[in-house]
């Protein structure tokens, strides 16, 4: 799932919290640790980011705000 760059803000916005809630147990599983670390395993797992990329600890910590988890 990718926000296309037509997505229109509440769209963008649905898509995005969509996404988060399919992450959501894996990052229940790894909030223990620091945002630099959930990154790290996400990548590995190859978990996929909203736009393809690598995760990064800011990533994560939107995400993290996202759901409500910090």
């Amino acid at each position: 799932m990718g926000l296309g760059p037509n997505a229109q803000p509440a769209d963008a916005q649905r898509e995005a919290d969509e996404y988060a809630k399919t992450l959501r147990p894996i990052v229940i599983e790894l909030r223990h640790l620091p945002v630099e670390k959930i990154a790290d395993e996400q990548t590995k797992r190859k978990v996929a980011t909203p736009r393809g990329g690598r995760w990064h600890g800011r990533t994560v910590a939107r995400l993290l705000d996202r759901l409500h988890l910090r």
